[in-house]
């Protein structure tokens, strides 16, 4: 430590010196102006008292003395501009320009002065007087050369004054003695004052180094903590979600079940791997935050539809606890701009607060209103115990329980500083008011947002946007459906015979053109994701087919469960018109159809075409905001199945037949264990070609049934089929999704019955 300081002390020192240096030369060129001024002037004023031979002589050694020091400050720049400067030698040379120009000085006093009458004298004696008090401000960064110059000047002025016959020489050479005393001093003390000044600045930049050292080595292992615990959270889900994949099966095992005490600690080893789960999850987004991998998606969004998902996933906690939920009406529009996925996040973990730390049979009010022009405030008030005012500030800080743990309230204490930061992210604000003993409102603002233009038009077109209603379709019209997914096949004919069209089924691409060959249909739904030719590749040959047999052009409305933005334009540039997003209900296929049936392609109002694509890929791309298992922990809690879904497969009741979804829920029970078997052992091949590929329809035909979660684990499967191999965590994970979709959709066949 204390060769440290001495390294320290020394490197302030060598700054002091060097600034003192660069001080005196930046103030060089004025004391070279001013200098040449004073002498000019002051030699004009002399000319009618002494030869100009003489003064000639004097002004040409000022001129040879002002070269100098101008030539030495030239020199001076130049080499600093190199970083060659030497700061030793540039004082020598200043002093030596200091040394040369007072002598000059010196000679006017000793040998001018006395030659001059009275009114030279006096002007000489101003003059210098002057120069050496002005001289103070230039030099007076260093003691030499302010020393030098001062006594140069007023000494060799005092013998002029007494060898001259000057009045008074006595008292005005004691008086000019006493003036060269004030003057040192004055230098004595804006030197000290400067180098003060400047030894603080000094250790002021050395502390402001130490603070960003300091700053860089905080920031280097804060990234390294994230980074650790981003690690360690990855690593620890894989084997828990094996432990809890593995302890489910045990759980669901008919062939060799587990007795009734064995069960019973399976479910609590089932509880605390969830818990455990969930801590670890917290920690992976907490984290995520801080080491910048959280991306923002920001969209226009209804804060209605977030909330009715935030609300399934507490449900199930608010009425353990008898909590009633109340939402209030509100007449503004309930549209912000923010990412769906992480809005549900954070109001997720505001509802589940507001459970957590409610009172028994209590209420929590969710409320909407206004915050100035452009802000939407969401706000979730609970009944509970309230939080003093002095401990709030501590709300938002990371791992903050506020003494939750003697409440008996399990948690990490990150959520809400998880939430602050997510609401940062996407420009918005959150704040709390509590009283103690009289509950909680946490709220939050988002950036407001008009609402889309399809969702407002559709809004304008009662029921099914479409220029043809269903009962309008031709008796028999020739539908083709081009369908690998044999629960698609089924769901897809069932609707369109229901409707009056006659439907063939083609399984690939290659079908599609084989059968448009043989027969003219007036209208093909195509799926884009298929065998040997998928949609996209077969509607492009059918759109050459057609012009090589001069065709009339056959509808291609695109059938996907390829929920991401930029799908449509991407149908519609491979020559298909429409596009319809899976899952799709009774009034969304068959209002697609009379849509499209009636004639050559083309015939519907373009307006409300655009209207239906744009809303199909909203609520598709809505349906893929579903949250990842990396992205969303509030997944592993989801319900395995949205009997929504189920409840479009029958959705007026002029339709509802209860056969339709039995033999659906059937053939996708029949056909998933084969497909999950296959999926498995294509993953173990490391085949990435048939990995998508059978992800890919089990997502589809699990989105049609209601398997959410199952859905969104095979899309991610999908989407990283080529990007490395699939973890053993992910495969329980979606054995476990299967099993709980499984036994639901048991209770559904048996409800059937």
């Amino acid at each position: 430590m204390g060769s440290n300081s001495r390294e320290e002390a020394s490197d302030q020192s060598s700054w002091v010196y060097e600034k003192q240096i660069e001080l005196l030369y930046q103030d060089l060129p004025f004391a070279i102006i001013s200098t040449a001024v004073v002498v000019t002037l002051g030699f004009v004023f002399l000319s009618s008292s002494v030869s100009w031979q003489t003064l000639t002589l004097w002004g040409s050694l000022f001129s040879i003395v002002l070269i100098f020091r101008a030539v030495s400050n030239w020199l001076y720049s130049r080499q600093k501009k190199q970083h060659k400067l030497n700061y030793r030698h540039a004082e020598t040379i200043f002093i030596i320009g200091v040394v040369i120009t007072g002598l000059l000085w010196s000679g006017i006093g000793l040998w001018l002065f006395p030659e001059v009458d009275l009114k030279g004298k006096i002007l000489l004696f101003i003059v210098i007087m002057g120069m050496a008090a002005a001289a103070n401000t230039t030099m007076g960064y260093r003691r030499a050369p302010i020393y030098i110059f001062t006594s140069l000047l007023i000494l060799p002025l005092v013998a002029g004054v007494v060898i001259s016959d000057f009045p008074n020489a006595l008292a005005i050479s004691i008086a000019m003695l006493v003036y060269m005393a004030f003057l040192l001093r004055t230098s004595t003390g804006f030197y000290r004052n400067n180098e003060k000044t400047l030894q603080l600045q000094a250790a002021s930049i050395t502390n402001e180094r130490k603070l960003l050292i300091q700053r860089e080595k905080a920031e280097l292992a804060n990234q390294a903590k994230s980074e650790f615990l981003s690690l360690m959270s990855h690593e620890l889900r894989t084997p828990l979600n094996t432990v809890l994949g593995l302890n489910e099966l045990q759980l669901l095992d008919r062939a060799e079940p587990l007795t009734a005490k064995q069960r019973k600690r399976s479910i609590k080893i089932n509880d605390a791997g969830r818990h455990l789960l969930s801590l670890v999850n917290d920690v992976l987004d907490f984290s995520r935050i801080e080491t910048g991998d959280i991306e923002i998606n920001a969209d226009v969004i209804d804060c209605q539809a977030v909330l009715r998902d935030a609300l399934k996933l507490i449900e199930g906690k608010a009425n353990s606890r008898n909590i009633k939920v109340y939402i209030e009406a509100s007449k503004h529009e309930l549209w912000v701009l923010a990412d769906y996925t992480r809005l549900k996040q954070i109001l997720v973990n505001l509802l589940d607060n507001a459970v957590k730390y409610n009172r028994r049979e209590g209420t929590i009010t969710v409320g909407f209103k206004k915050s100035g022009a452009d802000y939407l405030r969401i706000s979730v008030a609970d009944s509970g115990h309230g939080i003093p005012v002095q401990l709030q500030g501590e709300l938002f800080k990371p791992f903050s329980r506020l003494n939750a743990e003697a409440m008996g309230i399990d948690g990490t204490g990150i959520g809400l500083s998880y939430s602050k930061q997510l609401v940062e992210l996407m420009n918005g604000r959150i704040g709390v008011s509590s009283r103690k003993g009289q509950g909680s409102t946490f709220w939050i603002e988002l950036p407001g947002a008009e609402q889309p233009a399809a969702e407002a038009r559709q809004q304008s077109f009662p029921g099914p946007v479409s220029t043809r209603s269903e009962k309008d379709a031709p008796a028999g019209t020739k539908l083709l459906l081009a369908e690998d997914n044999l629960v698609n096949q089924e769901v897809a004919v069932d609707m369109l015979e229901q409707s009056g069209f006659k439907v063939a089924v083609a399984s690939n691409g290659e079908e599609v053109l084989d059968a448009v060959r043989k027969d003219q249909y007036s209208l093909v739904f195509m799926d884009c994701e298929m065998p040997v030719l998928d949609g996209f590749a077969a509607t492009r040959k059918l759109r050459q087919l057609e012009r090589d047999l001069d065709l009339p052009q056959t509808p291609v409305v695109a059938l996907t469960a390829h929920a991401v933005r930029g799908v449509r334009e991407k149908c519609l540039a491979s020559g298909m018109n429409d596009f319809l997003a899976k899952p799709f209900s009774f009034e969304e296929i068959t209002s697609k159809a009379a849509q499209w049936a009636g004639g050559r392609a083309g015939v519907a109002d373009p307006v409300a075409v655009d209207v239906a694509a744009q809303a199909s890929e909203m609520a598709a791309y809505q349906q893929a905001a579903q949250p990842s298992v990396d992205d969303e922990p509030a997944r592993q809690h989801e319900p395995a199945l949205d009997r929504s879904a189920l409840d479009m497969l029958a959705a007026r009741k002029k339709y509802r037949k209860r056969g339709l979804v039995k033999r659906v829920v059937g053939l996708y029970l029949e056909q998933t264990p084969r497909l999950l078997e296959e999926l498995v052992q294509a993953i173990r091949q490391a085949d990435p070609a048939a990995q998508g590929s059978i992800a890919h329809t089990l997502k589809s035909s699990s989105l049609v049934v209601g398997a959410i979660s199952l859905a969104d684990t095979c899309r991610e499967i999908e989407e990283t089929s080529e990007q490395g191999p699939v973890s053993d965590g992910m495969i329980s994970l979606l054995m476990q999704q299967y099993s709980d979709v499984e036994n639901e959709l048991l209770d559904v066949l048996n409800d059937a019955e």
